[in-house]
């Protein structure tokens, strides 16, 4: 599967997360959509249990994935422009002490 593939599914299903949290559940945008693909999984396992052997196809899908190719030269620098964009910067500076200990 092309990177483009799977980037524009997890687009996709990333978008439809964030509507059922608009809508129904309220959280903040990243713990919504975390809590509904927790959600999601724990779904599939339990169904998996019951007999709906449905882990086999989300397998073979994650397993087609290559997650270094994909994450680290396809989505990593939209992820960190992302949070980056929550950083506000007064609060940084308040804490430039603990961030520059931990940071060497």
């Amino acid at each position: 599967m092309d990177i483009i593939h799977v980037f524009a599914i997890l687009i996709t299903i990333t978008a439809i997360f964030s509507y059922i949290n608009l809508r129904y559940v309220g959280l903040p945008v990243s713990i919504g959509v975390m809590v509904i693909a927790l959600g999601l999984s724990l779904l599939v396992n339990v169904l998996s249990w019951v007999g709906f052997h449905l882990e086999d196809p989300v397998r073979n899908f994650l397993q087609q994935i290559d997650f270094d190719k994909t994450l680290l030269q396809g989505m990593l620098s939209f992820l960190l422009f992302a949070g980056a964009l929550h950083i506000n910067i007064n609060d940084l500076a308040e804490q430039k002490w603990s961030i520059g200990a931990l940071a060497t």
